[in-house]
């Protein structure tokens, strides 16, 4: 079995890429992890689906990541020789995190997969991910504005509506369901409402 040594992991139920990791997140310090690497199909599945290995392929990951605090985990980094990402595993053999790598440690992983054989994986897929396209940053000002919005002053809730659907209206119930539902749906092109809703415009 083929090792990745002393590298760290950014586990999350989402995937982000290495640049949208957070200064305050809970790195993983890994001493050894398995480096498997497989055809290009088989990683695009398992990027974009929860599997569920079958349990003669997840027996030899079993407890095989070994963190620098002596603790043990089940996961893998997956490579494509032009791609990489780690997937924790849970105790039936289940992806249910994943992580990105460093610009530093995925360069070397990726020339060291280059002289290491494909091999085939045998999993099942559970269901599809739907993978955001805002960052991280802007998916948390998106529940920043549906937690808060309902907390507007009326005129600050009619200046949104206006500036949002170019139009007027006077029910507030009717303004805050129509901004939520523009927020949850389309909210990359109302982001700016983000700097509008502040404590000023709150009462």
């Amino acid at each position: 079995m083929n090792y990745i040594y002393d590298i760290y992991l950014n586990f999350n139920k989402s995937y982000f890429d290495f640049y949208d990791w957070f200064p305050n997140d809970s790195l993983v310090h890994i001493k050894k992890i398995p480096l498997v690497r497989v055809c290009t199909a088989d990683f695009k599945k398992l990027v974009s689906s929860n599997v569920e290995l079958a349990s003669d392929v997840f027996a030899n990951f079993i407890n095989r990541t070994d963190l620098y605090h002596k603790e043990h985990l089940s996961a893998i980094i997956i490579t494509d020789t032009k791609n990489a990402m780690a997937i924790k595993l849970n105790n039936n053999g289940i992806s249910f995190e994943r992580s990105s790598l460093t610009l530093e440690d995925e360069f070397d992983i990726l020339h060291f997969s280059l002289k290491i054989h494909e091999s085939q994986l045998k999993f099942k897929i559970l269901s599809k991910i739907n993978y955001n396209i805002a960052t991280r940053k802007e998916l948390n000002e998106q529940n920043y504005l549906l937690k808060h919005i309902h907390k507007l002053s009326y005129d600050t809730l009619k200046y949104m509506y206006y500036d949002c659907f170019n139009k007027e209206e006077d029910k507030k119930e009717v303004m805050l369901s129509a901004l939520k539902e523009e927020i949850k749906d389309n909210f990359l092109s109302v982001h700016h409402m983000y700097n509008i809703l502040n404590p000023i415009s709150i009462k």
